[in-house]
């Protein structure tokens, strides 16, 4: 399934929509692990900083970041910030993206190299897999 979510800056795209599904799959029982990328490294960091301290969730708990070689995820990470590079090179190095519910791809309007490439993977998956599809903007 892929849905679409468009929203002024600043709405809560970023930080809150991860959030609200979390708590939806939590409250139904339902098993989570969403994986969000952002075109650039800070904003993967910061982003993933802010959800945890609107948590009180230490970093890395439930949710983490991985920018390059920086990994800051444990094996209870259920929110995974990352950069767009970062997505693209699990889902080449492993093929597939077992072991996430959810692919939240942000920031889709800044059309790069690794977007254009993750968009294309991510297409490809939605025929062979179940996985939920996001898809924001600006």
């Amino acid at each position: 399934m892929v849905t679409v979510i468009q929203g002024p800056t600043g709405c809560g795209k970023s930080t809150q929509v991860p959030q609200y599904i979390l708590d939806s799959c939590a409250s139904r029982g339902a098993p989570c692990n969403i994986i969000i990328t952002q075109p650039r490294r800070i904003a993967a960091i910061t982003v993933a900083r802010r959800v945890s301290n609107e948590r009180d969730w230490p970093l890395p708990s439930i949710v983490g970041y991985h920018v390059g070689l920086n990994n800051q995820t444990s094996e209870d990470t259920r929110l995974t910030f990352c950069t767009t590079g970062v997505l693209v090179q699990k889902m080449i190095n492993k093929k597939t993206l077992e072991g996430y519910t959810h692919v939240i791809l942000d920031e889709v309007h800044e059309r790069d190299m690794d977007m254009d490439f993750a968009i294309l993977i991510v297409r490809k998956l939605c025929f062979t897999t179940s996985r939920h599809i996001k898809v924001r903007s600006a």
